[in-house]
């Protein structure tokens, strides 16, 4: 029996198939490595015009005796010398074809073997000879055969790169800046029945990486993708109520789910199995919640939804899965629903409320604060006085005032801290009180913790107040809590920048207390967290330090935001160490280079 020829006739017998491919392989080829190759046309037919070869694919064909013809996979040891080759040529499609003892029975097995792979391995084969490789049932459909060497004559081009260039990582492609792009694709034969999804779920595919220079380089090989997911926009109404403007698509082999809001799911099987299935499980944020449960309860009681305009007709089977869905009870859901989210807008809350890290106690507080703020009554509290404090609520910290509504029965009303009736009072060092604001209570951690500081609200009462030397130094203090709370924040909260820029031109504009040069010192270095200093900007800073004034924090202030280090350094270090201590905490010392 001449293993070797009937393993060779039974490749190409299958291969010779598909009206894209023409095999040229030969038994007892002499050539190393490689049997022959097949030639990989870009339209089918029985004769081939030489503009339509994508590229000729080698191939090496082995034979063996097998009492098991019935395996999904097999393993085979290929020698090192040979990949190699493979590398060189640019890769090979290997095949293996088990044969009974009678040679009348094979089974094909195949493995791609292109520069991505032979690299990995051959930089892993230490003093091996060989090396064991898996190989899988080559298909036995026409059109899943051809697919085969289309993708392979695809990434064999798209890999050229790849055989003098080192191997590469997508993490260390970021690291150097030199990432221009991510692709992955594939190449097969013409299919209306099949999605693009279709293929990678019955197929592998190469993640590529295009660099700056116009490279590209495979980072990455997936086998079976098992989900793909896209979000496309479009309407999805409830007789003419728009709930969302797009929605997600997942692909899975078998079904096909779309995905509206956090909540609800519409899953369609492709089997032709059950046609569609709806479910609905409440999740999300409070907003989230209040416009998923709408929707659901709009879309039951109208018995359909609509996307883009088209309309979906919920089957008289996914309705009574529905039949537990009380729709009188949801209701009450969504009206109580809305109730914390009035409450919420009236104290001036801007965070969106988890509901999945709420407690039974903060569920207590909630009802609390509806009494207190929406009903207008007093309730009890664990407080000795009227004070300023918060509420911690899941993922929400709220800033409030209460005030104490009588000194014996323990109750108190709740205000929303934005708009306390509370008169606030400040000393100088000679005792003497003068009019301030409840705002200049606030702290960095405030400005970074705090859901609902309202800036409108926060402006309107600082400029309700008569100003006084006591009132400037406070109020410059609040600017530069909340400049610090803006560096901490990584400098991700502009609206706490676009508020400290609001706050440093009002001061410098109307302040009459506090230094002109600190003043503007503080405008300036709102303005360049934002942007760079123009001509006029720059010059004004100039001047500062021309005019020689009697105070070395103003120089270096003045030279950081110049950029100028070294004349900052002479100065930093005229100050006594009590002193540079101090300075080190003032926001400004962010333009401190400390190279």
């Amino acid at each position: 029996m001449d293993i070797e020829k009937i393993a060779v006739n039974s490749v190409s017998l299958a291969i010779s198939a598909s009206g894209y491919l023409v095999p040229n392989i030969h038994s007892g080829d002499k050539e190393p490595s490689w049997d022959g190759d097949v030639e990989v046309y870009k339209k089918a037919g029985s004769v081939h015009s030489k503009a339509d070869l994508m590229l000729r694919v080698p191939v090496q064909v082995k034979g063996k005796v097998s009492t098991n013809l019935k395996k999904s996979m097999i393993n085979f040891p290929i020698e090192i010398s040979d990949m190699r080759n493979y590398l060189q040529d640019g890769g090979i499609v290997y095949f293996v074809v088990l044969i009974d003892s009678s040679g009348e029975r094979t089974q094909i097995y195949y493995v791609t073997l292109l520069p991505f792979e032979l690299k990995k391995i051959l930089a892993k084969h230490g003093a091996q000879r060989a090396r064991s490789i898996t190989l899988k049932v080559f298909p036995s459909k026409n059109e899943d055969m051809t697919n085969v060497f289309l993708n392979v004559a695809r990434n064999m081009k798209k890999q050229m790169h790849a055989i003098l260039n080192e191997s590469v990582t997508l993490d260390e492609l970021k690291k150097a800046g030199q990432l221009k792009e991510l692709t992955f694709g594939y190449a097969s034969v013409p299919n209306e029945n099949r999605t693009p999804f279709d293929y990678f779920f019955e197929q592998g595919t190469y993640l590529y990486a295009k660099s700056q220079f116009g490279i590209e380089l495979p980072i990455e090989y997936y086998d079976r993708l098992e989900m793909a997911e896209t979000t496309l926009s479009g309407s999805i109404t409830v007789q003419g109520k728009c709930f969302y403007d797009k929605y997600r698509i997942i692909y899975k082999k078998e079904t096909l789910e779309l995905c509206f809001g956090k909540s609800s799911k519409l899953t369609i099987n492709r089997n032709g199995k059950k046609t569609q299935q709806f479910t609905f499980t409440l999740n999300g944020t409070l907003t989230e919640r209040i416009r998923d449960l709408d929707f659901i309860i709009s879309s039951v009681s109208a018995k359909q939804f609509e996307i883009k305009g088209n309309a979906f007709k919920l089957t008289r089977s996914t309705l009574e899965e529905f039949a537990s869905f009380n729709l009188s009870r949801e209701k009450k859901q969504l009206e109580w629903l809305k109730t914390v989210k009035l409450v919420f807008d009236k104290i001036d809350v801007t965070d969106d409320l988890d509901c999945s890290k709420l407690t039974a106690r903060d569920e207590h507080i909630i009802q609390l604060l509806k009494v207190a703020i929406l009903d207008g009554k007093a309730v009890s509290l664990n407080a000795s006085d009227s004070q300023f404090g918060y509420f911690k609520i899941a993922n929400l910290k709220i800033l409030i005032y209460f005030k104490k509504q009588d000194q014996n029965n323990g109750l108190f009303r709740i205000y929303n801290y934005n708009d306390a009736p509370v008169e606030v009072r400040a000393s100088d060092p000679d005792g003497k009180e003068y009019p301030s604001c409840f705002i200049v209570l606030l702290k960095k951690e405030d400005f970074l913790q705090c859901s609902n500081i309202n800036y409108r609200k926060m402006f309107k009462n600082i400029q309700a107040v008569s100003f006084s030397e006591v009132y400037s130094s406070q109020l410059v203090m609040l600017l530069l809590n909340m400049l610090s709370a803006y560096d901490e924040s990584k400098s991700s909260r502009k609206d706490i920048l676009d508020a400290a820029l609001k706050l440093a031109t009002w001061l410098r504009e109307n302040d009459p207390y506090a230094a002109k040069d600190i003043l503007t010192l503080n405008y300036y270095q709102v303005i360049k967290r934002m942007r760079k200093l123009d001509k006029d900007e720059i010059k004004e800073l100039i001047e500062i330090i021309e005019n020689q004034p009697d105070n070395e924090e103003v120089y270096i202030g003045a030279y950081l935001l110049l950029g100028d280090q070294t004349a900052a350094e002479i100065h930093f270090h005229q100050m006594d160490k009590k002193t540079q201590t101090v300075f080190r905490d003032y926001p400004i010392f962010r333009f401190w280079n400390e190279d």
